[in-house]
């Protein structure tokens, strides 16, 4: 055999290998990019958490009262990050919880402590104003009680 015919015979082995190589480097490649499942974190939260997420369901059972319980264990530790993450104290969390569930609109919208942490913010904002608007319109009524007795002469 000629030293090119070598050359040519060897080329082509090194071709074979390389493919079965780049083969076997595929397979590898996949092997390494199965994900190890994770094991969910364990949850950490205290009995006030827990209190607060049946507290919650025990509005919302007023408003749905066929509602099935739910995951309360996660609802807990949802809670535990409203207050320890988000920093809110339990009194907004309950106040707000109340006031969710209260709200015509609000109470079909949110039914979870992740959807109360999601919109807090919001949520707050919209009853803050509400209850400015209530304020208001009080004021404005005894505002026109006073000035309709003082119209008829009785003192006030």
């Amino acid at each position: 055999m000629s030293d090119i015919e070598k050359g040519k015979q060897d080329d082509t082995q090194r071709a074979s290998e390389g493919q079965a190589e780049g083969n076997q480097r595929a397979t590898n490649k996949n092997v390494k990019n199965v994900k190890k499942k994770k094991t969910p974190p364990k949850m950490k939260f205290s009995e006030k958490h827990l209190q607060l997420a049946y507290y919650f369901f025990d509005r919302i059972l007023e408003n749905q009262p066929e509602r099935r319980p739910p995951n309360f264990e996660k609802w807990a530790n949802t809670i535990r990050l409203m207050i320890e993450v988000d920093k809110r104290n339990v009194e907004q969390i309950q106040w707000l919880m109340t006031w969710v569930q209260q709200h015509n609109f609000w109470m079909t919208n949110v039914l979870s402590p992740e959807k109360l942490r999601d919109k807090f913010d919001d949520l707050a904002i919209k009853a803050k104003k509400e209850r400015e608007q209530k304020r208001n319109a009080n004021n404005s009524k005894q505002e026109a009680t006073r000035r309709l007795l003082l119209e008829e002469g009785e003192d006030i």
